[in-house]
């Protein structure tokens, strides 16, 4: 962290990305920077989202690896190089294995790594030399050497020759539960209080499920990933298809005040009554409405920690004619 190089007077405020689709489209922004996401599938509220990025008066630009369906929408697109690429240093998913990685392939053509992409702009835009100046190897060294408490002498030596190293516990006060562990029981009274659909009215809850065939959307762009995942369909309860009057393979549009999609039925006893799911945040390409299932939910804020309402979405349903 370096709020020393922030030039004097600029804004420090932040936007919850929940809510991005609202303040691009209104306006808020001239331009847009996309690095290492893809805004126009993964967040609530995509279509605002998307015609947010498509705006004339918004000037965007996707650092990426293939062409998204945020890239889709770019004035430019710039070529960004793969993890194998690039130095970088990497913390294990949910776990403190760390680990310093060399490039293991050449970069193609004119691609360039994040840190080469700012290095660049800052360079352009006559920002301070710290600013641009540190590759990202002196960047590594940097973050390493804030980080001494969690990182001895051993290995640091271990991370510079390329092995993985455990991170040493992190003291964090005023944080987790009085007996520091894991606490699945709450001692204190529950009250059950009733979801509201974070904005959002219908029938049925929409159940946004994890694909085992597409971990993110990255994998939206790879045909083996989408061979495997085939034609994206809504899993319903038979008794719910039988009071929509549908068979299964029925095509059924699903609509709440944020946008509709149009997908085949499929019977599912697993599926609790009054639920639809549907596995992924699929791909606009193999849906008619072009789009994916984040344009059915709304921008809302949770409760707690201002996350999104995903698994709030309520919609309704019916037969496609």
């Amino acid at each position: 962290m370096r709020p020393d190089l922030r030039p004097m007077g600029s804004s420090a405020a932040t936007v919850p990305q929940v809510q991005l689709g609202k303040q691009l489209d209104e306006g808020r922004y001239r331009a847009v920077f996309v690095w290492c996401h893809n805004p126009a599938v993964v967040l609530p509220d995509s279509l605002r989202v998307r015609r947010g990025l498509a705006r004339e008066d918004v000037f965007t630009v996707v650092h990426e690896h293939v062409l998204t369906e945020t890239a889709e929408l770019a004035d430019v697109v710039l070529p960004a190089t793969t993890f194998v690429e690039h130095e970088d240093i990497y913390r294990s998913y949910g776990h403190r294995r760390l680990q310093w990685t060399r490039p293991g392939a050449a970069a193609r053509g004119e691609t360039k790594s994040n840190v080469e992409c700012f290095r660049a702009i800052a360079k352009a835009l006559e920002l301070p030399r710290e600013c641009w100046e540190p590759d990202a190897h002196e960047l590594v060294e940097g973050f390493l050497a804030a980080s001494r408490e969690r990182v001895n002498e051993d290995e640091l030596a271990a991370l510079r020759e390329g092995l993985p190293v455990k991170l040493h516990e992190q003291e964090l006060h005023g944080w987790g539960t009085p007996s520091g562990r894991i606490e699945l029981a709450n001692p204190e009274p529950a009250h059950y209080v009733p979801d509201d659909g974070g904005g959002s009215k219908g029938a049925f809850q929409l159940i946004s499920a994890p694909s085992v065939a597409t971990h993110n959307s990255t994998y939206l762009y790879s045909s083996r990933h989408l061979a495997k995942l085939g034609q994206p369909v809504c899993h319903l309860n038979p008794a719910d298809l039988a009071e929509l009057g549908a068979a299964a393979g029925a095509q059924l549009v699903l609509s709440n005040a944020q946008g509709k999609i149009r997908l085949p039925a499929r019977a599912d006893q697993n599926v609790p009554l009054g639920c639809i799911r549907v596995d992924g945040v699929l791909s606009g390409r193999d849906v008619p409405e072009r789009v994916g299932i984040n344009a059915l939910v709304p921008p809302a804020l949770s409760d707690m920690g201002d996350g999104n309402v995903l698994y709030s979405t309520r919609v309704d349903a019916w037969i496609s004619r």
